[in-house]
């Protein structure tokens, strides 16, 4: 997990410093293609392409235009926001997978994982500021949890594909789905690469391909609520990559809402351990 924290902060920070120059179609289109690098390798060692069979068609593209929706709000949101408010409001995904979970899956929810949900998102309101930090920052916000909220519907999408396929199919009919999508905006808006932005593209892809799969396998091979918490060492890097990167030096207000955030994650996954 710790890896995987570690690649998608660098894949953030390659699409935040394309941002300026390129088109955000364009910069979806290739995260997506050439995170599908990695995972043909996983494919393979898993059995080929004969392993990408499927009869849930449907469930796929679904969960495809839930990934569309998702990422897209991200890479948007990336060039509006510093990092470290952007990755905390990213950590808004499991405060809504909870509520999503109750409503959409009929799973019971307890006292205690409501109250963690309702303090996350109060953290999520000292860091976005709505009605104090209004313009352009304040809609980046807005973007972000709207991705976050495709991202909720999209894994508790995957939850119900997970009952038959694997998560390689999974993951490859998602690329798939986004390469295609933000493939058809490169017509109406194009910026052909320079050869050391196009290494930072492949760069991006792979970071992204190695942090989807890295981040599967942690969860594999060890208790959710062991490996979970170690998730939020991404809002780290994302503070030290934007100090570093882009000189973004995030404020006390936002310095405290990433920290109730935090300790509403940790509380969440306290609750999920002894199922209150």
């Amino acid at each position: 997990m710790l890896a995987a924290s570690f690649a998608f902060s660098w894949m953030s920070v390659a699409g935040k410093w394309l941002a300026d120059d390129y088109p955000v179609g364009e910069i979806v289109f290739f995260r997506s293609l050439f995170a599908l690098l990695p995972l043909a390798i996983v494919i393979h060692r898993a059995g080929g392409f004969t392993t990408l069979k499927t009869h849930r068609l449907g469930g796929h593209l679904r969960r495809g235009s839930l990934g569309i929706v998702a990422m897209g709000g991200h890479f948007v949101a990336l060039g509006m926001m510093p990092l470290a408010e952007l990755t905390t409001i990213n950590f808004t995904g499991p405060l809504f997978i909870v509520a999503l979970s109750a409503l959409v899956l009929r799973e019971v929810v307890g006292t205690a994982r409501w109250t963690a949900v309702i303090v996350g998102f109060l953290g999520v309101l000292i860091v976005a500021r709505p009605g104090l930090d209004s313009g352009f920052v304040g809609l980046g916000a807005g973007i972000a949890l709207v991705g976050s909220l495709a991202y909720a519907f999209a894994i508790i999408t995957t939850r119900q594909l997970a009952r038959t396929e694997r998560d390689s199919t999974i993951v490859f009919y998602n690329l798939t789905s986004c390469t295609v999508a933000f493939g058809l905006t490169l017509p109406f808006a194009w910026v052909t690469p320079s050869w050391p932005d196009l290494l930072i593209f492949i760069g991006m892809g792979v970071a992204g391909g190695l942090g989807q799969y890295w981040m599967t396998r942690a969860y594999h091979i060890g208790p959710t609520a062991l490996v979970a918490p170690f998730s939020y060492a991404s809002l780290l890097w994302a503070v030290l990559n934007g100090i570093v990167v882009f000189a973004d030096w995030p404020d006390v207000t936002t310095l405290v809402g990433a920290g109730v955030v935090v300790l509403s994650g940790v509380a969440l996954l306290r609750a999920e351990q002894t199922k209150e």
